[in-house]
Order: structure tokens, then C-alpha cells, then sequence
């Protein structure tokens, strides 16, 4: 695992360890939307030089000033929880499976 930005850091809460990667130590980053700051963070978790390189990490950074970005990212299945691996055809399709749930169940049956 490759640490180029310098971006590995540890945090103690307690008795309990974590690692941590500060998206302040990549230019840029404070300028990026939520969303392209939780892909910038699983880019520079999981950083191996081979899948993710750092010019991609520059790349993502480097999107909250391009006018036209022109950006690849490779995504694999993994069975770490941490790798994206599925797609929803539609960001409506949860939200209405949801509320068809809550309809159906909070409508009183007839006997």
C-alpha cells in the first residue's frame, strides 16, 4: 500500500486505534463536493500504485476547478466493504422500493 501524499494518519479515541487518511494533506481537496471527498478518501485508502495511482488521486482533487473534467477510474468487485461494486440504475429506485414498503405495510387488511 502506497502512503504518496502522506495522507496515513492514526486516531486514539479511548483505548481504541484507528487509521485515518487526511484529505487535507492532497491540493485541492477542501474545494470538493461531499461526494467526491468520500471518493477521494477511498482513492487514497486504497492507493497501491498498480489499480490506484496518485496521478488518479490528483485527478479527483484537481476536479472542483476543471471546467470539463475528463476523469477514469477503475472499480473493481471486491469483497472488501471499502471497493464500490455495485450500481443502481436509477437514484430513484431505493427511495421508492422504500416507500412501497411503508404504503403496503401501513395499509389495514382487509379480511
Amino acid at each position: 500500500m502506497s502512503n504518496s501524499f502522506g495522507a496515513r494518519d492514526s486516531l486514539t479515541v479511548g483505548d481504541e486505534h484507528y487509521e485515518i487518511f487526511r484529505l487535507d494533506q492532497v491540493e485541492g481537496s477542501a474545494r470538493l463536493p461531499y461526494s467526491l471527498k468520500v471518493l477521494l478518501e477511498n482513492l487514497l485508502r486504497n492507493e497501491d500504485d498498480t489499480l490506484v495511482t496518485a496521478d488518479q488521486v490528483r485527478a479527483v482533487a484537481a476536479l472542483a476547478t476543471a471546467a470539463q473534467p475528463v476523469l477514469a477510474i477503475r472499480v473493481r468487485s471486491s469483497p472488501r466493504s471499502a471497493k464500490p461494486s455495485r450500481r443502481t440504475t436509477s437514484p430513484w429506485r431505493p427511495c421508492s422500493a422504500a416507500t412501497a414498503t411503508l404504503r403496503a405495510a401501513s395499509t389495514p387488511k382487509r379480511s
